[in-house]
């Protein structure tokens, strides 16, 4: 989400992963604070709340979670909308 703004018609962003691994992210250079959803198949298998913009490249945390997905969205959103790991998720790309 690098130097992406949110607004009503931008919500989030779903990477959709090459295979079932180790993913790693960080918040390099973002703007507001995400949430960072690991996804294995139809499964939440991590989430990393509230993860805070950085802009030191070489002091970033990395958040890490398995899985074939990650979805990225507003930090605090898990928590308002009770959205935990082991939750089940699906997803209409058209």
């Amino acid at each position: 989400m690098m130097g992406k703004n949110f607004n009503e018609s931008f919500n989030g962003m779903l990477f959709m992963m090459p295979e079932k691994t180790e993913q790693s992210f960080w918040m390099y250079n973002c703007i507001i604070p995400l949430d960072i959803i690991m996804i294995n198949g139809d499964e939440i298998s991590d989430i990393h709340h509230d993860c805070q913009p950085c802009d030191d490249e070489y002091n970033c945390e990395s958040y890490k979670g398995y899985g074939d997905r990650v979805l990225e969205i507003v930090g605090g959103s898990c928590k308002n909308m009770d959205i935990k790991k082991g939750d089940h998720v699906s997803f209409n790309l058209s």
